[in-house]
């Protein structure tokens, strides 16, 4: 019963503010494609080596957005219509005119609103994610897989440890070279871009691990 009070209340609403109703949707549903595609698209790239870049879009599947875009239009029309009636006596009303102050509830509201949406599109893109990370996850590759640990085995020597650790540094610096090559191939492609960034700040971090390498290998 309440459920069915609830729809009839939903279908007046939109009714009566059919305009404003289809434009919050469409706005909605655009944002939430948006960002979406962003989303999806930054999770796509995150272990990608290649100096190409993969975008992702939700295409005519992004349809599906309407329906908590329109939820939410819904929500907002009926949030500010109960402000206007709570907090806006007629008289005043009367006196300045319904839009303006309209316009400024509906304001009021967008803001509460939006910070909402932020979590629950949020939530979305992570799901859709889940679907697709798995197979741009696989081909990661962890620079310290092949790290072994210098005390180990003490029984082998002093030597045996000293042409370990020299083992381990070039390894790194194979590493870091690697990373430098694939900056500046991403560089020479598009260098205005967070994936170049990206491979600088790896390459970065590489370098440091193939420095320290070394120094404990000239301090054994």
């Amino acid at each position: 019963m309440h459920n069915t009070h609830n729809l009839q209340n939903w279908k007046e609403i939109t009714k009566e503010n059919a305009l404003l109703f289809v434009v919050l949707t469409t706005i909605l549903t655009i944002v939430l494609n948006r960002f979406a595609d962003k989303g999806l698209t930054y999770l796509l790239n995150i272990n990608n080596q290649t100096i190409f870049t993969y975008n992702y879009s939700l295409g005519i599947s992004g349809i599906m957005l309407a329906i908590p875009s329109a939820l939410f239009s819904i929500w907002i029309i009926k949030g500010a219509l109960k402000f206007e009636e709570r907090f806006l006596p007629a008289p005043i009303l009367n006196k300045f005119g319904n839009l303006p102050l309209w316009c400024f509830s509906l304001l009021l509201k967008l803001i509460k609103v939006m910070k909402i949406m932020a979590t629950y599109a949020l939530y979305l893109v992570f799901v859709i994610a889940g679907f697709f990370a798995d197979g741009s996850s696989r081909g990661g590759y962890s620079p310290s897989s092949g790290s072994v640990s210098l005390g180990s085995n003490n029984s082998n020597g002093r030597e045996n440890l000293k042409e370990e650790a020299e083992r381990q540094a070039r390894q790194k610096q194979q590493e870091a070279d690697y990373a430098w090559k694939q900056a500046q191939k991403q560089a020479n492609y598009n260098i205005n871009t967070y994936h170049f960034d990206n491979r600088v700040n790896r390459a970065n971090a590489l370098q440091r691990e193939a420095n320290e390498a070394k120094k404990r290998a000239r301090n054994l």
